[in-house]
């Protein structure tokens, strides 16, 4: 019994896969007519015609030995099929006998036309025309009384037949005293006049009109997609419009954000943070440097005020100048100690005669230079005849005794020591 199941499902497929390929490709010996020498055949098929020929969507009737279309609810004899161009031309059934004065068996409009999922297009819009049949209940009208339709004008109201471009006529070109009871389309390569006669109404209403086919187009709009040309040089072929790849779409907007990202980090470190950490690298290194610099000036860096001792000061300084470790020009160069046990010098002025305001003088303009190579001045003592002058202590000696002993500097250094005590100056 299963196997019986299986082989009845396997057979519904199989009819199911030819019927679906048989219609997308149909044989080519497939075709009919219906005694009017046209030929029928994928997509367009007649009602007897088998299953696997044609499209049911482009079902035609033969009536009278006449193809015969339904469109919209309204008849149509079918004048002529290209299947090289894939286009379909139409005459109503109600026009199509030589000067047969009437309504159309349907009204349509190229709007109904274009909105066809099968036929989504007149072939060309230069030479397509609406005849739009409107009554008025009164004969001055003025401009839709271009043609007067005389089979169905009365006393009390007439028909006329006005002729626009492929679009219909809007409530705005029609008065208030007539109505638009109809509309038909026309394919008309002939030149038509503004006021066209009903002699040349009857030859537009006769030679129908022409639209463009498409199954492709027809199976697009099934899905939901849209229909496009399939190239820029024909009019009557389409295909599918590309599906919209949202992840694709996606995938394009995370990319550019990302690169904008990454390119506004670069641009933050290369612009704003690596200037920023070189110029603090650089007043860094400059503080660091001018810090030394002040730290290893500043044990011989002198006030800028010396301070001023009497006398009394300077003997218990230099303990009644006991300790001498020198003498020069001018006087006695002893060692003394302040009151904090910090080493000093004590020169004894025994030989410089100089008022006390000019020897106060003198010591203000010395003790205002600063030098590293200069001993700075941290006190005076001036009582009368005695001048002294206190000194920070040198422990290694003064500079004159290296520098006058060629075997202390080379004399690249002693002209550097110059130079410098001459800046300080």
């Amino acid at each position: 019994m299963e196997k019986l199941m299986s082989a009845l499902v396997f057979l519904l497929l199989f009819s199911f896969i030819n019927e679906t390929e048989s219609r997308k490709d149909p044989p080519p010996i497939c075709s009919s007519s219906c005694g009017d020498s046209l030929e029928i055949r994928y997509p367009f098929r007649l009602p007897n015609d088998p299953f696997t020929c044609g499209d049911p969507g482009f079902e035609l009737r033969c009536e009278n030995n006449r193809t015969i279309m339904n469109f919209h609810g309204g008849l149509y004899y079918v004048k002529g099929i290209s299947y090289d161009d894939h286009t379909i031309q139409l005459v109503d059934v109600n026009f199509s006998d030589d000067g047969k004065c009437s309504l159309p068996n349907r009204s349509l409009s190229t709007d109904e036309i274009l909105m066809e999922d099968r036929y989504p297009g007149l072939v060309n819009f230069t030479y397509s025309y609406t005849l739009n049949y409107v009554r008025c209940s009164d004969s001055s009208v003025g401009s839709v009384n271009n043609s007067m339709v005389p089979c169905l004008t009365r006393n009390s109201s007439h028909v006329y037949v006005n002729v626009t471009n492929w679009s219909s006529l809007t409530s705005y070109d029609v008065p208030k005293t007539c109505k638009v009871i109809a509309m038909a389309p026309a394919f008309y390569e002939e030149s038509v006049p503004v006021n066209p006669s009903y002699e040349t109404v009857l030859k537009m209403q006769q030679s129908g009109f022409q639209m463009v086919w498409s199954v492709e187009c027809r199976d697009c709009r099934a899905k939901g997609r849209g229909c496009v040309y399939k190239s820029a040089d024909t009019t009557s072929l389409f295909e599918c419009e590309k599906e919209y790849d949202y992840n694709a779409e996606l995938r394009y907007i995370y990319t550019v954000v990302a690169a904008m990202f990454l390119a506004a980090i670069i641009g933050f470190v290369r612009f704003i943070l690596l200037p920023l950490v070189v110029f603090s690298f650089i007043l860094h290194k400059y503080l660091s440097t001018n810090k030394d610099y002040r730290e290893k000036s500043s044990d011989i860096q002198q006030p800028l005020t010396p301070e001023r001792y009497n006398y009394t000061d300077i003997l218990s300084m230099s303990n009644n100048f006991k300790d001498k470790i020198g003498e020069g020009c001018f006087g006695t160069v002893y060692k003394g100690q302040l009151h904090d046990d910090y080493s000093v010098v004590v020169k004894k002025l025994e030989s410089f005669k100089v008022s006390e305001e000019h020897f106060i003088n003198g010591v203000s303009r010395i003790s205002g230079i600063q030098h590293p190579n200069l001993v700075p001045i941290l006190g005076f003592c001036s009582e009368g005849s005695k001048h002294v002058l206190v000194n920070q202590y040198m422990p290694n000696g003064s500079l004159d005794k290296f520098v006058g002993n060629s075997d202390s500097f080379s004399w690249e250094k002693v002209w550097e020591i110059v130079l410098e005590t001459g800046q300080g100056i």
